[in-house]
């Protein structure tokens, strides 16, 4: 597809380059590209590389560049690619290490993109209490610094973990009214994985008609 060809085409340039901080961007970059589109076995290659070049007092500077800290996206992908592949304690303890680094820098938003990835890796392990938490921590952020995403994605978790830990209504609430948000804001690429929790949580309900 056209964004692996331009992340394939970031990492051609960066070697030729021989710019390792660029080299790591571009390995990130094509990481995640190719957990999307399900080459998991490249996906954990690059996100590897890129954990590799990284170092946090070297490359502390890009979340101010492109956004989010490298190291923190790397490790955040990286958890839904071990998980993907099966290796789920792995993909626990990357996640959780996204988190702590995102908390040592003290960079917002990398703090929320962590918490997301991380509440997403308790829900696929159906840890209600824990999803819960990152969950909280998630919309705490992102409504102190006015991320919308974070205001759309949070709630969204934070139904599904209320839904597990057996507040029912309230939490199909809170998922239906995330997915409104998150409809608003036109991002789509993780809409199908909500839709699909919703209408697991419906299923839980018994509310086969809505599932």
């Amino acid at each position: 597809g056209a964004a692996g060809d331009l992340a394939e085409r970031c990492v051609r340039l960066a070697d030729n380059a021989r710019d390792p901080a660029l080299q790591m961007e571009a390995r990130r970059n094509l990481g995640a590209t190719m957990l999307w589109h399900g080459e998991l076995a490249t996906a954990r290659r690059h996100l590897e590389q890129a954990l590799a070049l990284y170092g946090r007092e070297k490359h502390g500077s890009h979340a101010f560049v492109f956004g989010q800290d490298p190291g923190v996206a790397s490790l955040s992908y990286q958890a839904m690619t071990l998980w993907s592949l099966g290796e789920v304690d792995d993909a626990l303890a990357a996640s959780q290490e996204a988190v702590d680094l995102a908390r040592s820098l003290a960079h917002p938003y990398s703090l929320v993109y962590a918490l997301l990835f991380a509440s997403v890796v308790r829900q696929l392990r159906r840890e209600g209490e824990t999803a819960l938490e990152d969950a909280d921590a998630l919309i705490a952020a992102s409504r102190e610094y006015g991320f919308g995403l974070g205001l759309a994605w949070g709630p969204v978790m934070r139904g599904w973990a209320l839904v597990e830990t057996g507040r029912q209504e309230e939490g199909i609430a809170e998922m239906t009214a995330g997915l409104d948000i998150t409809k608003a804001t036109r991002s789509e690429l993780l809409l199908p994985y909500y839709l699909h929790l919703l209408a697991m949580t419906y299923q839980k309900s018994g509310q086969l008609d809505e599932a």
